[in-house]
């Protein structure tokens, strides 16, 4: 398909003359043909695997507090075991970044629909659960209910959210798996003479039923908690921990839905992995951040504020629960 006769490949670069080399090799020659793939040691890779990395050190810092603090009244207010199990959660989904780097294989079109897909669900479930908690005590409350959640039926209740999506995951890699297909075909001009051409492969499989049952699922799952936190507007203002809990539910929405609006408005995969890498980082440190970080300071003595209650039971509601860790 070109004047050399030979087949182009992401990172190939012609000379003058019409031949092909690595754009290592010649790198004071023009670019070559667009790559279908993140090639290793490439800038999109750095960048990505920077906003990865500050995404895993920052929530493994928060687990760590978590630990150190957990039994700190303050800290023992924002249910440390939870918020514990979301930021691994986070350590996960920004680990999944990786799995979109290098060639498309079949077992690394797998591993990106399940490793990104559960990474989030360990996220968002849990964070359903802690709001889907607060209107169940606070309707208690309003029909003078003596309101009873234990730490065990919330975790139960998150890993039955990720459950059903793991099931949707399961019958999707099994029936139709995304494998690397042609999806398109690139046109290059060559700079002496000629037309070259790239087929682009992606993962994809053959219908997009599943995938569109997995993503409906996410929205389903964040159109809920949004819902479920317009009534906690409601709450006392003396409680404000659903204040954290609300921050963290519109931001998980806001983040997921321009993250996905970006990286599927993209035709170059560079680009739509930054995107990804960025918003996966940010995501989880603000989700996570905001509901731990003000306790961090209150426990460090570095913020006093009064009114920001020190237990995770809201008044004139009762909750058996176990302890902290």
């Amino acid at each position: 398909d070109n004047i050399t006769g030979e087949q182009l490949s992401c990172g190939d670069t012609p000379d003058i003359a019409g031949k092909y080399a690595t754009l290592a090799e010649l790198p004071y020659l023009e670019e070559g043909p667009p790559c279908d793939y993140i090639p290793r040691g490439s800038s999109p890779e750095t960048i990505g695997l920077a906003f990865t990395g500050l995404g895993v050190i920052v929530n493994a810092i928060i687990i760590i507090l978590l630990f150190k603090f957990g039994r700190h009244k303050a800290v023992r207010a924002t249910q440390p075991v939870m918020v514990i199990l979301m930021s691994c959660g986070g350590v996960l989904l920004c680990v999944s970044n990786l799995t979109f780097l290098g060639e498309p294989t079949k077992a690394v079109c797998i591993g990106r629909v399940i490793f990104f897909n559960l990474a989030f669900d360990s996220v968002f479930a849990i964070l359903w659960a802690k709001i889907y908690r607060v209107n169940r005590l606070f309707a208690g409350v309003k029909k003078l209910k003596k309101v009873v959640i234990k730490q065990s039926e919330m975790i139960v209740a998150a890993f039955g959210l990720i459950l059903i999506d793991a099931i949707i995951l399961i019958i999707w890699a099994a029936v139709d798996p995304p494998v690397p297909r042609v999806m398109r075909e690139v046109f290059v001009n060559l700079p002496a003479a000629g037309v070259g051409s790239l087929t682009v492969v992606e993962c994809a499989s053959e219908n997009s039923i599943y995938s569109d049952l997995t993503l409906l699922y996410k929205v389903f799952l964040i159109l809920s908690a949004c819902a479920l936190v317009f009534g906690a507007k409601r709450v006392p203002a003396s409680y404000v921990e659903h204040r954290f809990i609300i921050f963290s539910a519109y931001n998980t929405a806001v983040f997921s839905g321009v993250v996905l609006l970006l990286t599927s408005s993209s035709d170059d995969p560079s680009t739509a992995f930054m995107i990804h890498c960025a918003g996966t980082c940010i995501g989880t440190i603000i989700v996570n951040g905001s509901l731990t970080i003000p306790r961090f300071l209150l426990a460090l003595n570095i913020w006093k504020v009064e009114t920001l209650e020190t237990s995770s039971v809201p008044p004139n509601t009762t909750e058996s629960r176990a302890g902290p860790l």
